[in-house]
């Protein structure tokens, strides 16, 4: 028997847990078929994944994938198996399913099975923990995304121990919202630092291995996103600028340019 704990439903996207009840003996199907994409990680127990003539043995610390019409079989040793899953489900008629089929697809044709890396550790952290709010469990699905697309799952390093990736994790959520909501105010990186606690060092290389960019970055792509609405809503350039925190207009322009393709007088007329 699987047990199946819902903690985010929606028409496109859904994020729920899935463990099998004490004293309910299971029996594994013979084959199963997946009618989504989705990611799941492994959180504990272990069982077999078999795929056509290949198998991976998965416990914790591990992530499989599964795409439309994905067949499968999870095999357990035990006739109450422990295992304990955390799956993120994309409904493939979401808007975003072409980015989804060229990742997943190619995925799961070669390798379905990834290892957990302490970005990837970070998101899943922010999926569970942010069950209450549904546009920062949507984020960190997005997020997940970006993070497995070929080329940017990084060399796996030493994990963080849960009780110190929550304490990174706080932190560093803590000044992505100080960002996201001061983003006009001077924010440098000491100051950052010293509100969570850390070294501009220490937080500067943690930011950058959980959040996937580095800090001035982030702040950077708050900033343009906020002049972006600003145009939109019928602000000036000059405006937009120096209200979302930038101190030069012609670095500005330059700047919107390079990470929209057009000007921001263009953009404004959009």
């Amino acid at each position: 028997m699987i047990r199946y704990t819902p903690l985010l439903l929606g028409d496109s996207l859904s994020v729920g847990r899935f463990d099998h009840p004490a004293h309910h003996p299971h029996e594994d199907p013979a084959e199963e078929i997946s009618s989504a994409y989705s990611i799941n990680f492994v959180e504990s127990g272990r069982f077999d994944l078999s795929v056509g003539h290949r198998s991976w043995q998965l416990s914790g610390g591990t992530i499989f994938l599964t795409c439309p019409g994905f067949a499968y079989r999870c095999s357990h040793s035990d006739a109450t198996p422990t295992d304990v899953c955390l799956g993120v489900e994309f409904a493939p008629n979401d808007e975003i399913s072409h980015e989804l089929s060229g990742l997943f697809s190619n995925s799961v044709r070669h390798l379905p099975v990834f290892s957990v890396t302490n970005r990837l550790a970070y998101l899943r952290h922010l999926l569970d923990s942010g069950s209450s709010d549904r546009m920062r469990t949507e984020a960190a699905a997005h997020e997940l995304i970006t993070a497995l697309s070929p080329g940017s799952v990084e060399q796996l390093r030493r994990l963080y121990r849960s009780r110190q990736l929550c304490w990174y994790a706080e932190r560093i959520e803590a000044c992505r919202e100080r960002m996201e909501v001061n983003y006009a105010t001077d924010l440098s990186l000491s100051l950052l630092a010293r509100s969570v606690g850390m070294s501009r060092f220490h937080f500067a290389r943690i930011f950058s291995e959980l959040a996937g960019i580095p800090p001035h970055k982030y702040l950077l792509q708050v900033r343009l996103r906020a002049a972006a609405s600003r145009l939109l809503q019928g602000d000036t350039v000059t405006h937009a600028c120096f209200a979302c925190g930038f101190q030069n207009l012609s670095h500005f322009t330059r700047t919107f340019h390079r990470h929209f393709g057009v000007l921001p007088s263009t953009y404004r007329g959009c």
